[in-house]
């Protein structure tokens, strides 16, 4: 297995999104996540089962948790971030559009 396939399949079995990279500037950058991030959950819902449901909660923010280095992070997008960068991270995560230009 590669460092890739063993990368899916670690993010697969703890029921994540596996994060490989970001472009500087775009929403997922903007959240915070970084390449090598499994993302866990989206304001509670795990990660893979997010898909289209990604949206702000009842406070207006978006509040991720992450896997990185073996740490469990939190990252919050406010409730003042422009909804253009949720609906891009939304497709950057679940749409196949890729995070990362390579």
């Amino acid at each position: 297995m590669t460092d890739h396939e063993d990368f899916a399949s670690r993010a697969a079995i703890l029921g994540g999104v596996p994060v490989w990279g970001t472009i500087q500037g775009s929403a997922a950058d903007t959240a915070g996540l970084r390449g090598g991030d499994i993302l866990l959950r989206v304001n509670g819902v795990p990660g893979n089962r997010v898909g289209d449901n990604l949206g702000r909660d009842a406070f207006g923010q978006l509040e991720i948790q992450i896997l990185r280095d073996d740490s469990l992070i939190s990252l919050r997008m406010p409730p003042e971030t422009d909804d253009c960068v949720i609906h891009e991270l939304r497709q950057q995560l679940f749409g196949r559009k890729p995070l990362s230009s390579s």
